[in-house]
């Protein structure tokens, strides 16, 4: 969000946008002020087409926000995000070519890489891998806490299985990490022994 209200063209947009609603609400109390017919006739067809360019300063603001949001994912080498934020309307819109761009080419998402894959629901995980996924990275551990789904019908379903846990059930064998770096090896101890055959 910091990177596209810093974005020259939306920040162009919205400074239009502003001065579209200021002269609108001028445009708004000098019409209250009038008092005559006439008057009140000739603000009142100012004021609809100050409603009008304010209407079209607001689409400007949404197409310039998408300009933007295009324009830095475009130009990153990692776009981070949560599984879910990647179906989120400004990132989807990367992908796709919308009729006021026609010359826009779809940005394809092709490695992806989900951290605590085994804490993300198979449904949440599958949201940034529709984005051109050519190779899939998932990294998490299947004894830690598993993907979390209150609903008791999503359960029955099987929907609290992640992803990487699914794969490894079906025989995927998932590479252990030799390094430990987050605990003090004394204490690193007790897992490695009991849920990981001492490795």
């Amino acid at each position: 969000d910091a990177m596209v209200d810093q974005h020259p063209e939306y920040r162009a947009a919205l400074a239009h946008e502003r001065e579209a609603r200021q002269r609108r609400q001028q445009l708004y109390r000098a019409h209250q002020d009038d008092t005559s017919d006439e008057d009140k006739a000739a603000s009142q067809a100012k004021l609809d087409e100050a409603n009008r360019l304010l209407r079209l300063a607001e689409e400007d603001v949404k197409v310039a926000e998408q300009r933007a949001i295009y324009d830095i994912v475009t130009k990153a080498d990692v776009v981070v995000t949560s599984a879910i934020s990647a179906g989120q309307p400004g990132l989807t819109s990367t992908t796709q070519v919308p009729e006021w761009d026609t010359q826009r080419v779809p940005v394809k998402f092709s490695t992806v890489l989900i951290d605590e894959a085994s804490q993300v629901t198979e449904p949440a995980a599958s949201v940034p891998m529709v984005k051109g996924c050519e190779q899939l990275i998932l990294v998490g551990d299947q004894n830690q806490l598993p993907a979390t789904v209150v609903s008791d019908k999503a359960k029955a379903e099987g929907l609290n299985l992640s992803l990487f846990s699914r794969l490894v059930l079906a025989g995927v064998v998932p590479v252990m990490l030799a390094a430990q770096y987050r605990m003090h090896p004394a204490i690193a101890m007790f897992p490695s022994f009991e849920f990981y055959d001492d490795r």
